[in-house]
C-alpha cells in the first residue's frame, strides 16, 4: 500500500509543478499580469479554493486578461482545468464561459464556431459534475455566441433554429429554480431569450424577455454603449408591442437614463407622455396625451406670471384652464368622445374624483 501511493503523490507533485510553471512562465512573458498570476499561484500552492474561484472570476473579467484570448485558454488547460472539480461550479461555469468568450473576440484565438462547440461540449460533457444551474449557464452563452455570430448564406435559419431548442428545453429547469441568492443563470437565460426575440420578435416578446433582464441584471454593471442600446430596443418594443399598455414596468427601471443627451432621448420622453395618461383605455389615450401637454403648458405660463409679481387670479385661471381642456376633449382626430355610441360612465366616474 506505502509503494502504491507513492507514485500518487508523485504524480500530484509533478502537476502542482507543472501548473506553476505556467504561472511563471505566464507572467515572464506578460509583466502586466505578473502581480495577478503571482496571486493566483499563492492561492493555489496554499490550497486556498475558496479565495482562488473569486481571484479567478476578477482576473478572467479584467480587460487585460480579455486581450490576450490565447492566454486564457492556456490558462484554461494548464490551470483552471486541475482545479475544476475543487470550485463551486456556478463560479467555475462563469470563468470558463469568459475565456471562451475573450477567445473568441481575440482575433485568431478561437472562431464562434469552436466557442459554441466548446462551450456546448463543457455543458454535455461536464454537467454529472457541474449540475443543471451551471451547465445551462454554458448553454445560454453559447446561445448568445450563436446569436452574434455572423451566419453563413446557406445557414436557411438553422442556428436560430438551435437557439429556439436550447431557449425551449431551458424553460422548466428556469420555472423550477427557487430560493437560489446566485442571479447569474436568470440574467444569462433573460439575455438570450430577449436578444432571440430581438431577431426573431415579436416586440412584446422582446419587451417582456428584457423586463426579466432588468429583474436580475444591474444596468450600472452593464457598458455605457449596451445600456443605451437596451434602452433604445426596449422603449421602441414596448411602443410597438402588440397588447404593452403599462409602460410604468420600464419607466420603473433606470435603463431609459441611458438615453439622456443622445439623439434617441425623445422616445424615453414618448413613453412618460403616454404614461401619465390613462394608456390602458385606447378611446382616451389622445385626449388625455393632448390635454395634460396643454394643462402642463399652461401652469408653466402661470407660474411664470407669478414668479413675475403678476396680480394673481389663480380662480379665473382655473376656470379658463377647464374650460380650455373640456373644449379639446370635445373633438380627437379620428375618435369624437361625445359620438352617441360612446359610453361616457367611465369618463364621468373619473372626473367626478377628481
Amino acid at each position: 500500500r506505502r509503494w502504491s501511493a507513492r507514485p500518487s503523490r508523485r504524480r500530484r507533485r509533478s502537476a502542482r509543478a507543472a501548473t506553476m510553471d505556467f504561472v511563471e512562465t505566464t507572467a515572464a512573458a506578460a509583466p502586466e499580469l505578473a502581480p495577478d498570476l503571482a496571486k493566483l499561484g499563492e492561492l493555489f500552492e496554499r490550497k486556498l479554493y475558496h479565495e482562488l474561484t473569486g481571484a479567478l472570476v476578477a482576473f478572467v473579467a479584467s480587460p487585460a486578461a480579455r486581450s490576450r484570448g490565447g492566454m486564457l485558454l492556456e490558462l484554461e488547460a494548464s490551470f483552471l482545468s486541475k482545479i475544476e472539480a475543487k470550485l463551486n461550479q456556478l463560479a467555475y461555469a462563469r470563468i470558463f464561459a469568459e475565456v471562451v468568450r475573450a477567445s473568441v473576440d481575440d482575433a485568431g484565438a478561437l472562431t464562434a464556431v469552436e466557442g459554441i462547440a466548446k462551450l456546448r461540449g463543457a455543458a454535455e460533457s461536464k454537467k454529472g459534475r457541474l449540475g443543471a444551474e451551471p451547465a445551462l449557464y454554458l448553454e445560454m452563452e453559447a446561445c448568445l455566441l450563436e446569436l452574434g455570430a455572423p451566419r453563413a448564406a446557406d445557414d436557411g435559419g438553422a442556428a436560430l433554429r438551435a437557439v429556439k431548442k436550447a431557449l425551449d428545453e431551458a424553460k422548466p429547469t428556469m420555472d423550477a429554480l427557487t430560493g437560489t441568492t446566485d442571479t447569474a443563470v436568470f440574467r444569462k437565460y433573460y439575455a438570450a431569450l430577449s436578444e432571440y426575440h430581438k431577431q426573431v420578435g415579436p416586440p412584446e416578446a422582446f419587451y417582456s424577455a428584457a423586463l426579466s433582464l432588468l429583474s436580475y441584471a444591474a444596468t450600472d454593471d452593464m457598458p455605457l454603449a449596451a445600456r443605451r442600446v437596451l434602452a433604445t430596443d426596449i422603449a421602441l418594443a414596448a411602443l410597438s408591442g402588440e397588447g404593452v399598455y403599462n409602460f410604468g414596468e420600464v419607466l420603473a427601471t433606470p435603463i431609459l437614463g441611458a438615453l439622456e443627451d443622445t439623439p434617441n432621448a425623445w422616445l424615453g420622453e414618448l413613453l412618460r407622455v403616454f404614461a401619465a395618461g390613462d394608456v390602458a383605455d385606447p378611446i382616451y389615450r389622445q385626449a388625455i396625451t393632448s390635454a395634460g401637454s396643454g394643462a402642463m403648458a399652461a401652469l408653466d405660463a402661470e407660474r411664470y406670471l407669478s414668479e413675475q409679481g403678476i396680480e394673481d387670479e389663480s380662480e379665473k385661471f382655473n376656470d379658463d384652464l377647464v374650460a380650455e381642456l373640456l373644449d379639446g376633449l370635445g373633438e380627437v382626430e379620428g375618435v369624437n368622445v361625445y359620438a352617441d355610441d360612446v359610453d361616457l360612465t367611465y369618463a364621468n366616474a373619473k372626473s367626478g374624483e377628481l
